[in-house]
């Protein structure tokens, strides 16, 4: 939003929200999470401030009282005397010091806004950065009860070949491994979030268990951080608080005083009037906003390097990320393929079958532990430069199809699943072909059928599925039969061998 202060005449505009302009109201659970005030610091020291302001503006430099003395002399005025008397200061001390020292604390205010200085974010930084660990640990919380349980079931299956004499005993110290360190960590993440809970228990905080890998736009931000003006208007105002501390500084001391003496009935009367000899120099205050100028063109380039060091933190990060994730597939891949071939397994693979399930758990553990890293990166981000607002640079990621070998749902049609033997089967999970019957059939929509026959070798079909996925990706493959599959693999197969005999 645009903010509007008068200053000196001037209607100087604050741009606050200058992203959200460019990029529109999109936001995060980051933003979301800073706008939850934690403590009250801001409120209550703007309070304060503001109770000063007041006090200042109703502080007209007006003093009074009563004197009673009692004088020893000849003198014939000599005695008791009782005095009433009044008195303003106009300038130094007074009411136009007054003035000036609320106008500074005014700007001040504005400043520390523009600043930040003030905002309980920056206080609440420490909060929120405990309460996406413990976020997180909840998140992690199930797989590492699944972790556990897998590798127990696994470790008492080994025990029982151990204590066969089929396998050696080395085979069982990595998993116990895995065990112990899953142990420690629950207890730990369990024993961080009771801690948590009592910390929080009257503080509101939003609520989240859904946490998503985005991809940041840097090179936006860092282009729209180039472009903020926000650190002109804070120069602007650094030295218009510098020109009323000098003004301030340089105030005559004038005061006029009078009173009534009861004593002798006599009004009396007293004009003050005084100046410092030596006060700031304009040379000394044109230095002052040289060296605040100077400030804050270096906290920019300041920010510009600390963007960049985000920038290549976090893309590294999504980088293992997406390392992980490929890691992932083909544990899910080999998973897949011991499931097709259970059955046919060799005693090797059963045990490798069953350390695979565990192996992908503890990637997904990997994943999570990552995903709050770059979390825990993007509220440093906001910390840095808490008038953005994220949401705005950040878009999710684009996983479709990510997974898959093939373009496209495809689908076979049996009448009788049961029928089909086990080299079928598996030919048809190698391929990503679902079976389905007639009622299954029904509910399937924008279904194309293709029939392989009409196809020389495999990847002409491929081509013409991928014309067809490319003007429409709702479209779902039906083959016409099995048959016709088996025999355009048959081809291809044999079209490899004789090329790749000719090139022997």
């Amino acid at each position: 939003m645009l903010k509007g202060i008068s200053i000196n005449g001037c209607f100087l505009f604050i741009w606050t929200c200058w992203p959200m302009f460019l990029f529109g109201q999109q936001s995060n659970f980051i933003d979301t999470l800073f706008t939850y005030n934690v403590t009250n610091v801001k409120g209550e020291k703007n309070n304060l401030v503001q109770c000063e302001i007041d006090k200042l503006r109703h502080d007209y430099g007006i003093s009074g009282g009563v004197a009673i003395s009692n004088f020893y002399s000849e003198d014939v005025n000599a005695g008791l005397s009782t005095r009433l008397y009044g008195k303003i200061r106009l300038w130094e001390g007074g009411l136009k010091e007054n003035s000036l020292s609320a106008e500074i604390l005014r700007k001040q205010l504005v400043l520390d806004s523009i600043n930040h200085q003030n905002n309980n974010f920056k206080n609440d930084y420490g909060i929120y950065y405990d309460y996406l660990i413990y976020l997180f640990n909840k998140k992690k919380a199930p797989l590492l009860d699944s972790i556990l349980l897998k590798s127990k079931d696994h470790l008492n299956y080994l025990y029982d070949l151990y204590h066969n004499k089929i396998i050696d005993y080395e085979k069982l110290l990595s998993l116990k491994e895995i065990i112990t360190n899953a142990q420690n960590l629950r207890r730990a993440q369990r024993e961080y979030n009771i801690i948590f809970d009592s910390m929080i228990q009257d503080i509101s905080l939003p609520k989240s268990d859904t946490f998503e890998i985005w991809e940041f736009d840097f090179e936006s931000l860092s282009r729209d951080l180039k472009q903020d003006t926000t650190f002109r208007d804070a120069i602007y105002l650094e030295s218009n608080i510098i020109d009323d501390k000098f003004e301030k500084e340089s105030l005559p001391e004038l005061s006029i005083a009078l009173g009534y003496d009861f004593s002798r009935k006599r009004t009396y009367y007293n004009f003050s009037c005084s100046k410092r000899l030596f006060n700031t120099s304009s040379s000394e205050k044109e230095a002052k906003k040289k060296v605040i100028s100077e400030y804050y063109m270096n906290d920019q380039l300041q920010k510009q390097k600390e963007l960049i060091n985000y920038k290549y933190e976090y893309d590294y990060k999504i980088k293992q990320f997406n390392n992980l994730e490929f890691k992932l597939l083909q544990l899910l891949e080999t998973k897949r393929k011991f499931k097709v071939k259970r059955r046919i397994l060799s005693f090797e693979e059963g045990i490798e079958e069953k350390r695979t399930k565990v192996d992908s758990l503890l990637i997904e553990l990997e994943k999570i532990e990552l995903l709050q890293q770059c979390y825990l990166l993007l509220l440093g981000i906001k910390k840095a430069l808490p008038n953005i607002n994220l949401g705005a640079y950040m878009q999710k990621r684009d996983n479709k199809q990510k997974d898959k070998k093939y373009l496209a749902e495809r689908f076979l049609f049996v009448k009788d699943p049961n029928a089909l033997d086990t080299v079928d089967i598996i030919m048809l999970e190698q391929n990503e072909i679902k079976i389905v019957d007639a009622f299954e059939l029904m509910e399937i929509n924008n279904l194309t059928v293709i029939d392989p026959s009409n196809y020389k070798l495999r990847v002409e079909m491929e081509n013409a599925i991928s014309e067809m996925y490319k003007l429409n990706t709702t479209n779902k493959i039906l083959f016409s039969s099995l048959e016709s599959l088996k025999q355009l693999e048959l081809r291809t197969i044999q079209r490899n061998s004789i090329v790749g005999n000719l090139t022997n």
